[in-house]
């Protein structure tokens, strides 16, 4: 027989609605399992507001992963801790050279 043949024949035994049915549920619930650690990873890399963290997991727990998502996207804040970080230092940055600047000016028109 067929390897192919074989492929087939166990295919269409074990292909049954019940069965679909099961893999569509653990599909499901893996991918729920996987949001939960992506939310977790996401708002702990965003915030550092245990509430808020606590809120956002609690979203996913009681929303399907369907739904989950849209609502999450809309109430996380949208840069990263790190962002907001270099963010803060390229300010200071700014503002260090500008100050310093300043001083290079303050000096060379003493000097004149």
């Amino acid at each position: 027989m067929n390897s192919n043949n074989i492929l087939y024949s166990y295919l269409m035994t074990e292909l049954t609605i019940e069965n679909i049915i099961k893999f569509i549920a653990i599909y499901f619930f893996i991918i729920w399992i996987f949001s939960i650690v992506w939310v977790y990873k996401d708002i702990s890399n965003r915030t550092e507001n245990i509430y808020y963290q606590i809120f956002s997991i609690l979203i996913l727990l009681l929303f399907t992963p369907l739904f989950w998502i849209f609502i999450y996207l809309i109430i996380r804040p949208t840069t990263t801790l790190f962002e907001k970080y270099y963010q803060e230092v390229e300010n200071n940055l700014v503002s260090l050279s500008k100050e310093v600047e300043d001083k290079i000016k303050k000096c060379s028109n003493k000097k004149s």
